[in-house]
């Protein structure tokens, strides 16, 4: 885990871009958006990689929040851990409470975050459908 580098851009962007149209959870014109760059302008950004350097996913946080905004994770390193690492590595960079917002229609990604002790803080509905805003107090 690390900040981001320069170097990262392209692996991320095709991070980003991969799993989103992959989203079978979001609406057609949703998976087909997918501007890196824009979508995560201003905000933190951190890295996982693998034992090449590679970036295998990354979490942008907008800081003057403590919003997760995105959080993925590259397909063939999905369910071994690394969203979990992510968010770990945030802790003492980021201040709590960190909230985000998960749409109700993304069932791994609402089970993701309630077991590791995310708890519902609000819901409302966007472009993308209806989300549950979450927060994490504790470590």
């Amino acid at each position: 885990m690390r900040p981001f580098a320069n170097g990262d851009r392209a692996a991320l962007e095709s991070i980003y871009r991969d799993c989103r149209a992959e989203a079978s959870w979001l609406p057609p014109a949703a998976r087909a958006q997918a501007d890196f760059l824009g979508d995560t302008e201003g905000e933190a950004l951190f890295v996982a990689v693998g034992a090449d350097d590679e970036p295998c996913g990354f979490v942008s946080v907008w800081e003057p929040e403590s919003f997760i905004h995105h959080l993925y994770v590259r397909q063939d390193w999905r369910g071994k851990g690394v969203g979990g690492l992510l968010l770990d590595f945030l802790n003492g960079r980021v201040p709590k409470p960190w909230k985000l917002k998960c749409l109700r229609a993304n069932a791994n990604a609402m089970a993701f975050y309630g077991n590791r002790g995310w708890v519902e803080a609000g819901s409302g509905s966007g472009v993308d459908g209806p989300f549950a805003l979450m927060e994490r107090r504790e470590s």
